[in-house]
């Protein structure tokens, strides 16, 4: 049971894994436009790690953070520039419907509400997307949002981790800190069940995928 390919070693060394992937997440985070580039990286890395490939944690994470700077940023400013718009939307479209009680500023209020789901749905599978598949810009962004529609039990679930560990975060100490290094870990495991269904090819660590879903 203590040995090394034991229960026990496997279990500290995945909670040492969320760690340190949780801190160089944070710290490659900063500057705020890379955020998508040290989420991919840390996607990357968790997609590796429970599949038990040959995995160095920091060495993964500083290659795939390089690898996919570019396009991670520019799908993290487009992210953001639509986020704003959305968010611009709703406050006028609410402030209107309380000011006027207009059906016409509540059927819009509704309408940027159920965009901004789909908004969440896209960010929430494009960034494992980027770091596990090769692809354009253009298709990943189309993909994560069929994927997340096409698989709605699974993004329901993942929300449902990300909100339960949300809440968790309050009452214990230690998942509030590695709050990010947690969930995206567990999430890994169900990018990776339905990823796996989509891999053509591999090429230098990253898969070719089909724009059709």
């Amino acid at each position: 049971m203590f040995n090394y390919d034991g229960p026990i070693s496997k279990f500290l060394c995945r909670v040492c894994d969320i760690l340190i992937l949780n801190v160089l997440w944070g710290l490659f985070s900063i500057p705020i436009i890379t955020f998508g580039a040290s989420t991919t990286a840390l996607y990357y890395t968790f997609l590796k790690v429970i599949k038990d490939e040959e995995s160095y944690v920091m060495q993964d994470f500083f290659k795939s953070f390089k690898d996919n700077f570019k396009q991670s940023t520019i799908i993290w400013l487009i992210l953001v520039i639509f986020g704003l718009i959305l968010g611009f939307g709703v406050f006028n479209s609410f402030n209107l419907w309380i000011a006027t009680g207009d059906q016409i500023s509540l059927i819009s209020l509704y309408f940027i509400c159920f965009v901004g789901i789909l908004y969440f749905m896209v960010l929430l599978y494009i960034f494992p997307l980027v770091s596990k598949f090769e692809n354009s810009t253009k298709v990943l962004l189309k993909l994560s949002l069929l994927l997340a529609i096409k698989h709605l039990l699974w993004t329901i679930v993942m929300f449902g981790v990300l909100i339960i560990a949300f809440s968790l975060s309050y009452k214990i100490p230690f998942v509030g800190t590695f709050f990010v290094g947690i969930t995206a870990f567990i999430n890994s495991f169900l990018f990776n069940h339905i990823f796996e269904k989509y891999n053509v090819k591999k090429e230098e660590g990253k898969e070719e995928t089909k724009e059709e879903v």
